[in-house]
């Protein structure tokens, strides 16, 4: 299963916790991937972003403010604002 997990206000409310949740996900054979809304340069803003994906082994995708399904396909989204996340029904056309 491939789960998104944002950053801002999701990850940063209790690091952790979601590093934790990071760890189980990976050791039952799920791929995690950090999916953003923040801009990838300048670099220097995104260390904190970058420092604890490297600590937890996950990829980070940087998606400049656009739509986060465009740029990751993910079974599982995990946001504060799930409204930035389109529907099911959208996101898996091929299967309806």
């Amino acid at each position: 299963m491939n789960l998104a997990l944002d950053f801002d206000d999701t990850i940063t409310l209790d690091r952790y916790f979601w590093g934790q949740f990071i760890n189980l996900a990976k050791s039952s054979g799920h791929t995690v991937t950090i999916v953003t809304s923040r801009h990838s340069v300048p670099i220097r803003d995104n260390e904190d972003i970058m420092m604890y994906a490297k600590g937890w082994g996950v990829e980070v995708i940087y998606t400049s403010g656009e739509p986060k399904a465009e740029y990751y396909k993910a079974d599982v989204w995990i946001d504060d604002y799930p409204a930035s996340i389109p529907p099911y029904s959208q996101l898996h056309m091929e299967s309806i």
